[in-house]
């Protein structure tokens, strides 16, 4: 590697450590200048170049790239000037160097830029290994004060907000290329430049006499660096865009004269295609910035192409484009191939990793981040886990809604991976169906059971291990799922302890949370709490989750026909006027039939006071729905009483009879049962169904099936006046043919002894 030492530094550089250094070393630094001196001879008897724009600088071909020696510039090696530094000397004054570091201009911070003439290094190049140790550190010292004072003056520009001075900047640091070039390309900088002529008027400091890629690659960094800190993204990246079209105008090897060099073949080759990796940094942020994601991606791999090693910085905003390009396969193998390459990664990069684990629900990746995380000592936030925890809802939380068509395109759509996916919405009925088909495939739940038991880890480590607070609700709808689907019943007290504390006593509010929350609860065999739990999310039963899990209550209390709290319930669900919206037809049914059945509980009169209590609730009276169910129930229950009493208290604005098949089901059932102590019940109630069954409905064979039911009974009560009244007024002659032996002589005696 060779350097250029400017004379008045060597006379420093011999002023300063001549005393300390043994005489071989200052024998020796005397003959590299009487050899610079003899270089410099032969350089000025040789003859001048015939023009400076044609001979200074060219474009390298293949061949001169054998002759051309590729050597850092004088002066301005970025490397070494920054590599075994000595800590010791770093605290001296910074004031103490020379005049022509300052490139030809003053640095005061007061006074006005005046241009200076630089006294032209007559020595000849020397290597830097020639120098002694004690020369290398003020030499590396020397240069980084110039260029630390460069960058402070760039710096208050930028407080000034003389964006089109920073430009300026570097546009001075190309102008020795540009000048040099017979037919040189457009500057794209100054397209950039809001007043093109204010700039080109402007006088700035640092102008260089002749090209210089280090320092113009300094220059590039602190400017685009200082671009990106004042919001201006489009102008950081003007800089990388010129720089870009220059090396592919000219070529990505340029070979460059030094004033310094004795003849072309030791002219410099400079590689404008090469960067140090900030330059790219900041590039790939500016690009960010400005939401451009390809340019980013364009950035990265341009840059890997290159041979640059990636900063933590460029790696994160690679992470960052593809998340948000949606390429979440190609941020995934981005993850691997970090750490099989040993990339630096930043803090920024695992956020942006497990934003995309969670959007392509990767659980994990996910866990293998935050794991990763913990590991490399960063701190964990409460999003974090939240990002976490949603990489696992695929697995569990989301589900396809069933479908209760049987058309191919119903099934399709089923089958269909790219289907609507919607949060799990367990009533309690949906609940024991799950939990029965478990019991019979335990296998089938396997995978969604490593789900659920990942997600209530990462709960555990975010609370119990890293002392973080949920900030979502939404953290305790996945919450409370898992905990139910794996049946941890007892975390659910936890998790809403939990939620109490992290939203200030706040009810928790959700159809998955409070639904899976009062499902626990009732898995749990604590109907009261999940009562009480239900009216404290929702006082009212105003909203559909309160709604929701109010209905699973009253779903549990049939399922266990526990009749006492189910008047309770639906004495508060009356004075909360929710009757109607929380009981729908399917649980009314099945309502009707616990209260039906409960016959230890509830008696004829009992359970016939609370039908007549709640006309709405049950619409006996008005829904011939709702009273064919209250007639079947309450006859599979033998409340023979009951049957007689809804028959004969029907609306008959509404329904005008008891339809001729639901009345012969139930004569059918009345006359099937041998219990001699509700025999006289279950005979007054067949004639009371004789009475108000709808004939002008009834078939000729329903007119005979039905007669032969109702004239049985009858005649066990003793009452041949309604006998003879079914005979001759409702069966035609042909019917009285078709009645059963026994039933015609029931009604033949019936007739002989109205006579007599």
């Amino acid at each position: 590697m060779r350097v250029m030492i400017p004379t008045a530094l060597r006379r420093q550089l011999l002023r300063q450590h001549g005393a300390a250094l043994h005489s071989s070393h200052v024998s020796a630094f005397a003959q590299v200048a009487r050899g610079h001196g003899q270089a410099a001879i032969r350089r000025a008897a040789a003859p001048a170049p015939m023009s400076s724009a044609a001979h200074a600088f060219s474009t390298a071909s293949s061949s001169d790239n054998k002759k051309a020696t590729k050597k850092k510039l004088p002066s301005f090696v970025i490397d070494d000037a920054f590599a075994s530094d000595d800590d010791g000397n770093d605290a001296r004054d910074t004031s103490q160097h020379d005049d022509d570091l300052d490139f030809g201009l003053d640095l005061g911070h007061d006074s006005d830029a005046r241009e200076t003439e630089t006294e032209v290094d007559a020595t000849g190049p020397a290597t830097l290994a020639e120098l002694s140790p004690d020369e290398q550190r003020a030499l590396r010292k020397s240069f980084r004060i110039a260029m630390d004072r460069k960058r402070e003056w760039m710096q208050r520009l930028a407080s000034e907000g003389a964006v089109d001075a920073l430009l300026r900047v570097v546009v001075d640091c190309y102008e020795p290329l540009y000048a040099s070039l017979a037919a040189p390309p457009p500057c794209s900088l100054w397209d950039a430049v809001s007043d093109v002529a204010a700039a080109r008027a402007l006088a700035t400091k640092f102008r260089s006499k002749w090209y210089d890629d280090q320092v113009t690659q300094v220059t590039e960094q602190e400017a685009m660096a200082l671009l990106v800190q004042l919001q201006r993204p489009e102008l950081a990246l003007a800089v990388f865009r010129h720089r870009e079209a220059l090396a592919e105008a000219l070529g990505p090897s340029v070979r460059v004269a030094s004033p310094t060099a004795p003849d072309v073949l030791h002219d410099r080759v400079v590689e404008l295609s090469s960067h140090v990796r900030s330059f790219w940094a900041w590039a790939m942020g500016a690009a960010l910035m400005t939401r451009d994601y390809a340019l980013v991606l364009g950035m990265y791999e341009s840059a890997l192409g290159r041979g640059v090693f990636p900063t933590a910085s460029m790696t994160a905003s690679y992470a960052h484009a593809l998340t948000a390009s949606g390429e979440h396969d190609a941020a995934a193998a981005l993850y691997e191939q970090c750490q099989q390459d040993d990339r630096p990664l930043n803090v920024f990069f695992f956020r942006q990793l497990l934003f995309s684990a969670s959007v392509s629900h990767r659980g994990r990746l996910a866990t293998q981040l935050l794991e990763d995380m913990k590991m490399k000592g960063f701190a964990l936030r409460a999003v974090d886990f939240w990002n976490a925890i949603r990489a696992f809802d695929r697995a569990y939380f989301f589900v396809q809604p069933r479908r209760s068509g049987r058309a191919p395109r119903a099934v399709a759509r089923q089958n269909d991976p790219n289907a609507a996916f919607f949060p799990v919405r367990e009533s309690w009925a949906d609940c024991q169906q799950r939990l029965d088909a478990e019991a019979k495939n335990p296998q089938a739940t396997a995978a969604r059971d490593e789900a659920c038991e990942a997600v209530l880890q990462l709960v555990d480590d975010m609370v119990d291990g890293e002392r973080l607070v949920p900030h979502t609700p939404q953290f305790f709808d996945r919450a409370l799922a898992a905990a139910v689907f794996t049946r941890e019943y007892d975390r659910i007290d936890e998790l809403l302890e939990l939620h109490r504390r992290s939203f200030d006593g706040a009810p928790v509010a959700g159809t998955t949370a409070v639904s899976m929350a009062t499902n626990g609860l009732l898995l749990r065999g604590e109907p009261d709490r999940a009562r009480d739990f239900v009216l404290s999310c929702d006082p009212a039963l105003s909203t559909a989750y309160g709604k929701r899990a109010a209905a699973s209550v009253v779903s549990y209390l049939c399922s266990i026909d526990d009749v006492p709290r189910l008047l309770a319930l639906l004495g508060t669900l009356d004075s909360l006027k929710a009757q109607g919206s929380v009981v729908d037809e399917s649980l009314r049914k099945a309502l009707l039939a616990t209260l039906c059945r409960s016959v230890e509980q509830l008696d004829d009169a009992a359970l016939w006071a609370t039908l007549r209590r709640w006309p709405g609730l049950f619409k006996m009276y008005s829904s011939s729905s709702s009273f064919t169910a209250v007639l079947e129930y309450a006859c599979s229950a033998r409340r023979w009483d009951v049957v007689a009493k809804c028959v004969q208290h029907r609306d008959k604005t509404v329904i005008r009879g008891v339809y001729p098949r639901l009345a012969i089901h139930l004569a059918k059932r009345m006359s099937e049962d041998e219990d001699d102590e509700t025999s006289s019940s279950r005979h007054r109630a067949l004639a009371t169904l004789a009475r108000h069954i709808d004939w002008l409905r009834c078939s000729a064979e329903q007119r005979v099936a039905f007669a032969a039911l109702a004239i049985r009974a009858l005649h066990a009560l003793g009452e041949p006046q309604r006998i003879a009244r079914i005979v001759d007024s409702r069966l035609t002659p042909d019917d009285r043919l078709a009645l059963p032996q026994d039933v015609k002589a029931i009604a033949l005696d019936a007739a002989t002894t109205i006579e007599s």
